[in-house]
C-alpha cells in the first residue's frame, strides 16, 4: 500500500500525511484526535437516523461507535480528519488488507452543513487517487441511509453486493458496497 512509516505513530513524532484540495484538506490524524474524529462520524449517521426516521432517536448505540485503535493505525490502516480552514467537518477510517489488495472504509461522514456540496466526491476521488494499488474497496452503509446509496452508488461507483444485519446493533439491516479499482477494471476485471 502507498504507506508511511507509522513506527513512532503513537509516540507523537510521525510526520503526518496531508492532502490539500484548494477549499478541503485530507490530514492523517494522531491518535489522541481519535474520540473528536470519531464522534463528528457518528453524529453524522445519527443526524441521517433521525432524518429518515421522522426524529426518532438512534437505537442501540449510544452514540459510540467502539473503534479500535489497532485498527487504523499502524499498517493496518489510517483516519483523516477532513479540514476546511481550521474546521474539522468530517472524517474517513479505512482499514488495509494488504495480502487482498482491500480496502474497508469503516467510517466515513461529513458535518451536515457541508452535505451536498460535492466535497464528498472530491474527497473519495482523492482517497482512491493515493491509495491507488488498493484492488477492491468495500464498505456497509445503513438500509434506511438513501443518501449514502445515492452517493456511493452515483457519484463513487460502488455496487451494492449483499445486505447483512448490523453487528453492533443487530436493529437494522446494512447494504454492502464494493467497488474495483479502476486499474483492475483496466486490466481484466475481477480476479
Amino acid at each position: 500500500m502507498n504507506r508511511i512509516n507509522h513506527a513512532e505513530h503513537n509516540q507523537g513524532a510521525c510526520d503526518v500525511q496531508q492532502f490539500d484540495m484548494g477549499d478541503l484538506i485530507l490530514r492523517e490524524i494522531d491518535i489522541s484526535e481519535l474520540s473528536t474524529v470519531e464522534r463528528i462520524v457518528e453524529v453524522a449517521l445519527q443526524n441521517t437516523f433521525e432524518a429518515s426516521h421522522g426524529g426518532q432517536a438512534m437505537p442501540g448505540r449510544d452514540g459510540q461507535h467502539p473503534v479500535r485503535q489497532r485498527d487504523f493505525f499502524g499498517d493496518n490502516g489510517v483516519v483523516f480528519k477532513i479540514l476546511v480552514g481550521q474546521d474539522i467537518i468530517g472524517g474517513i477510517f479505512i482499514r488495509f488488507d494488504r495480502a487482498e489488495r482491500r480496502g474497508v472504509v469503516e467510517l466515513f461522514g461529513l458535518s451536515a452543513a457541508y452535505h451536498g456540496k460535492g466535497f464528498g466526491q472530491r474527497i473519495w476521488r482523492k482517497i482512491e487517487q493515493i491509495y491507488q494499488d488498493v484492488r477492491v474497496w468495500e464498505l456497509q452503509s445503513p438500509t434506511f441511509a438513501l443518501r449514502n446509496v445515492a452517493f456511493y452508488v452515483n457519484k463513487c461507483g460502488f455496487h451494492i453486493v449483499a445486505i447483512t444485519r448490523d453487528q453492533q446493533t443487530e436493529t437494522w439491516d446494512m447494504f454492502r458496497f464494493e467497488k474495483i479499482s479502476p486499474s483492475e477494471r483496466r486490466g481484466g476485471g475481477r480476479t
